[in-house]
């Protein structure tokens, strides 16, 4: 919608216009277009669903302009718009800033509003109940994470309360079923998959099975 404004010429695009092109789900639109910005700009003072705000908060917080990205999404925020990439930026930010409480808020009104399938609200819940959560949350959570859409992004995650909670066969088991991604070129597998085996060690040195123990310690020093 927004894009067949740029076909016209900017003066002549009307608020009716610009309104009605923001009408559909514009959730992880990106603006590109400067054109496109001063248009919003224009209409954002009489925009009551906040999603002209929303997409110039996608647009500064992609320019690294994060408190006025910040600014902007609170007010789509305050006009009820509640979608699932709002929610985990203004989730990000306030984790960023050290604000556990609303980013804990935040991250999970998109989970309960939009699904599991936000994959950055997972991991920021993540990393909040490592260092607050309650069992209980976390196991929550590992469950939402089970059903995401995005699972490479979680593995680690999942795989780390996995271990945390003793299950290291079912730890094992996903790491030789799922396929793992590379993120920003870091590899991450490999070092979950060596903690993996020497727990599995450990389990066996206390049961007093040598063998198994021998068994593991070969398939840690086989990896890859």
């Amino acid at each position: 919608g927004l894009a067949r404004l740029l076909a016209k010429q900017e003066e002549t695009v009307s608020p009716e216009e610009a309104a009605a092109a923001l009408s559909a789900s514009l959730d992880y639109a990106f603006l590109n277009e400067e054109p496109l910005v001063r248009l919003l700009q224009r209409l954002q003072p009489v925009d009551a669903t906040g999603r002209a705000d929303y997409l110039l908060g996608n647009y500064a917080y992609h320019c690294a302009r994060k408190e006025e990205a910040k600014t902007l999404f609170e007010r789509a925020y305050q006009k009820g718009l509640r979608y699932t990439a709002l929610l985990s930026n203004l989730g990000m930010i306030a984790f960023d800033e050290g604000d556990f409480q609303a980013a804990e808020c935040y991250c999970f009104e998109d989970v309960q509003k939009n699904g599991p399938d936000n994959a950055s609200s997972l991991i920021c819940l993540f990393q909040i109940y490592q260092k607050s959560g309650t069992p209980e949350q976390k196991e929550q959570l590992y469950r939402w994470m089970e059903k995401t859409a995005n699972r490479p992004l979680v593995l680690p995650s999942m795989l780390t309360h996995l271990l945390q909670t003793g299950r290291t066969d079912e730890a094992l088991r996903l790491m030789e079923s799922e396929e793992f991604e590379n993120w920003e070129g870091g590899e991450i597998s490999g070092s979950l998959y060596r903690e993996t085996i020497l727990r599995l060690v450990e389990d066996a040195m206390e049961s007093g099975n040598l063998q198994k123990d021998r068994e593991w310690l070969d398939r840690a020093r086989r990896y890859p």
